[in-house]
């Protein structure tokens, strides 16, 4: 699959080749989470300059070093035989870059951070001392949540040496339409929807679903619930070295969230009363899998908070595969697909919530979009799902989201509207519209 959407990031790591070509060393960071296409991107540059490729594996870093020396010598690098760490391997390829333009790739960055928390600091005092006058250009990939701030923050050990810091994101709902239409130009609305849930807008996802010609919904749905396809262990192989061993409690309330449980209290009820507060912190702060959304104009101290997971992948494979888990055990593909079918159907309303309001942002006619829903102890009754405001000319689109339009309530979304504009929306025009999947156009 072709690069989409990463033209400005690509043009960054070409200034930055440029840069080293011509003068001192560069470090370029990307950073983004599994599969956001952090190393297509990085080697994109090899088609020019001599390319050093080095993926930091799970391992010791003097067998890694050991084996990026390899790399190096076959590629015709230099490299002196009593270079043990990675930081002398780095000052190496810095005194082998005074001759020759060289892009070293370092994936998997962040993995130093378990194997040696010190190798960033070694690095750094190289990098500082070696980098002038030499033409490497550095490109570091990061996968950690968190692990950006760790190794390159204004109190990290590099701190000051990155040049360039991206961050890759999923695809846009307009890049996923181009995509999709590329490889199925008689797409209809509900392909795009099946993609957008099943793949998150992951290219890695995008990229393996439209190559193996699922490009319809039901053929999408069909690879992601086959067990012999990258989509069923995935979701495991990303949580398991995240979370360690003691994940139980941490799969179970990603499962409950995933599943419409979005409440502290219904989350704590369904695992019997079960005190929670310090697991949902952890996978908040520590491991950003999951995030507070709060109703639009509520204060950032309101208990009034729905938990969401962050990821739209994770919350697929947590609502439609970890539930199921025995059925791909039996091998019983068929019905995997069914209850997959039956679910997806299910949560269409949640589906289509995530798109219009992602589609919503993307189209720039708003200064903010989210939802609104009265507290425990309010009388109103009604709830806005999606809520876009246009501070400059005070106008706003309320929208009711259903599966079909006949399933419009009109009455309880003008409750809303009506206790909105009697305090934060004084004074605004506000319209209301009722979206359904006829209204995804493509």
């Amino acid at each position: 699959m072709r690069f989409y959407a990463r033209q400005s990031e690509l043009e960054i790591l070409s200034s930055a080749a440029d840069a080293a070509k011509k003068g001192s060393a560069q470090l370029t960071v990307i950073a983004g989470r599994m599969g956001v296409g952090k190393t297509k991107l990085a080697l994109s540059q090899a088609r020019d300059i001599p390319t050093l490729y080095c993926y930091a594996a799970r391992s010791n870093e003097t067998l890694l070093t050991r084996q990026f020396c390899r790399d190096a010598i076959q590629i015709g690098v230099h490299i002196p035989a009593h270079v043990k760490t990675l930081a002398e391997f780095m000052q190496a390829l810095l005194l082998a870059g005074r001759t020759r333009p060289l892009t070293v790739v370092l994936d998997a960055f962040d993995e130093f951070l378990s194997m040696n928390p010190a190798v960033f600091s070694q690095l750094a005092a190289v990098w500082k001392k070696a980098a002038k006058d030499t033409h490497i250009h550095l490109i570091a990939t990061v996968s950690a949540p968190g692990a950006v701030e760790q190794i390159f923050g204004a109190k990290a050990p590099m701190a000051g040496i990155a040049g360039n810091v991206l961050h890759l994101e999923a695809f846009e709902i307009g890049t996923l339409k181009q995509v999709l239409l590329d490889y199925n130009p008689y797409a209809n609305g509900d392909d795009l929807l099946a993609l957008f849930a099943f793949s998150g807008g992951i290219p890695r996802y995008v990229r393996a679903l439209l190559e193996s010609e699922a490009s319809s919904k039901e053929s999408i749905i069909n690879a992601f619930a086959n067990p012999e396809f990258l989509f069923c262990p995935e979701g495991e192989n990303m949580l398991a070295p995240v979370l360690g061993r003691d994940c139980g409690t941490y799969f179970a309330i990603l499962s409950l969230i995933a599943d419409g449980y979005t409440g502290i209290q219904e989350i704590s009820e369904q695992l019997a009363g079960k005190s929670i507060g310090g697991q949902l912190r952890k996978l908040e702060e520590e491991y950003r899998l999951i995030e507070k959304r709060r109703p639009l104009f509520a204060a950032q101290a309101s208990q009034t908070v729905r938990y969401a997971i962050s990821d739209r992948f994770l919350e697929a494979w947590m609502r439609y595969i970890f539930p199921s888990r025995n059925l791909i055990e039996m091998a019983e593909v068929d019905l995997l697909r069914t209850v997959v079918r039956k679910k997806y159907k299910q949560f269409l309303p949640q589906t289509l919530r995530e798109f219009f309001a992602a589609q919503t942002i993307e189209s720039g006619k708003f200064t903010q979009v989210g939802a609104w829903w009265p507290g425990k102890r309010s009388l109103v009754q009604g709830e806005i799902p999606m809520l876009a405001l246009d501070t400059t000319t005070r106008t706003a689109l309320a929208c009711d989201i259903r599966r079909k339009r006949k399933q419009f309530d009109a009455e309880s979304l003008q409750n809303a509207i009506d206790y909105l504009q009697g305090d934060p929306l004084e004074g605004w025009t506000i319209s209301q519209q009722c979206l359904t999947p006829d209204d995804i156009l493509i």
